[in-house]
């Protein structure tokens, strides 16, 4: 069995692994069953649903493609896309044939995942506020400038903190 709890929160979305989880409890799928599959134990699946831990990219790729070779209908189609994409892997869905959103096949970055939900959440928020398309567009653009110098702004301040602490 590999070990295989990482609890880092980037390129992963809980929820909807847990979800994908609970749709394939609804089709009669144990824990037990799906950690089989993935060849881990029972309770990281557990783990998994709960939110308390990140799959590794073996697990899920061995759980993703067992249970499509035993049920390739769309209807897991979809649930196997929701686990990758939930659990930080979503490159695992489109190797094994599963059609993806434009770019999700791309993402191979752990933070990857998490930024295409946050661009998705802001196309949804632009289309609720009746925005065109170039308004939206200027709109991202406009996040992710922030976003990345609220990033340099958390550099300098570590570097900051990390000379005075040197001296």
């Amino acid at each position: 069995m590999r070990c295989m709890h990482t609890t880092s929160p980037l390129g992963w979305d809980p929820a909807l692994l847990a979800r994908a989880l609970r749709e394939l409890r609804a089709l009669d799928h144990t824990f037990t069953e799906l950690a089989g599959l993935a060849q881990i134990s029972r309770s990281q699946v557990s783990r998994w649903s709960g939110g308390g831990h990140r799959p590794n990219y073996d697990a899920v790729r061995d759980l993703a493609a067992e249970l499509l070779r035993q049920h390739p209908t769309d209807q897991y189609r979809a649930i196997i896309k929701r686990l990758c994409i939930g659990a930080g892997y979503p490159g695992i869905a489109a190797d094994l044939g599963i059609e993806m959103d434009d770019g999700q096949e791309e993402m191979v970055s752990p933070y990857s995942g998490q930024a295409w939900r946050l661009v998705e959440t802001l196309q949804q928020r632009s289309r609720d506020a009746g925005l065109s398309p170039e308004e939206e567009r200027a709109m991202i653009e406009r996040a992710m400038e922030q976003a990345e110098m609220a990033f340099d702004a958390d550099l300098m301040r570590r570097e900051r903190k990390r000379v005075e602490d040197q001296t």
